[in-house]
């Protein structure tokens, strides 16, 4: 806060009891650009820690950049995270919009209807034998996932 220092990294421990916000009373009142790392699977948490640079009496408001490796898992994993802090903040203040506080674009959601009927589409293809990089046999054994039923029909995860 005293502009000595122009990176700060915290962990968990580090997202309770500090504020890191661009306070107008201090003499660093610099916007703050807040990294996501490793939010964990605690939504709550994940709130808590963004708090930190997200105060009352700031200059201004940080920017969020939830950050992801190029493996497509990790993105779904954001997703999963900015859907926990919408439905927190729709529990704690009562209203849909204030959980994830824009931290995240509306196309990060990887869980929305649309998301859904992308998903039943690609099981679709897979089980129809039009995705050749990946076998029905393959894609089971290495989800776990069945996506035929007992009949040889399509389980119901891939119906429309």
């Amino acid at each position: 806060m005293d502009d000595k220092k122009r990176i700060l990294i915290f962990s968990d421990a580090g997202g309770t009891g500090r504020s890191y916000h661009a306070d107008r009373d201090v003499k660093n009142s610099r916007r703050r650009v807040h990294y996501l790392l490793e939010p964990g699977w605690r939504a709550d948490n994940a709130i808590q820690g963004l708090g930190r640079s997200n105060r009352t009496n700031q200059a201004c408001a940080p920017l969020f950049r939830p950050v992801a490796t190029d493996v497509k898992g990790e993105k779904r994993f954001l997703s999963t995270i900015a859907r926990r802090l919408d439905s927190l903040g729709a529990i704690t203040k009562g209203q849909r919009q204030t959980g994830g506080q824009g931290m995240f674009r509306a196309e990060d959601n990887l869980e929305s209807p649309y998301a859904r009927a992308a998903l039943r589409q690609l099981y679709m293809k897979i089980v129809r034998g039009e995705v050749p990089e990946c076998s029905l046999e393959t894609f089971e054994d290495q989800t776990g996932l069945s996506l035929l039923d007992g009949d040889g029909r399509c389980a119901k995860s891939c119906r429309p």
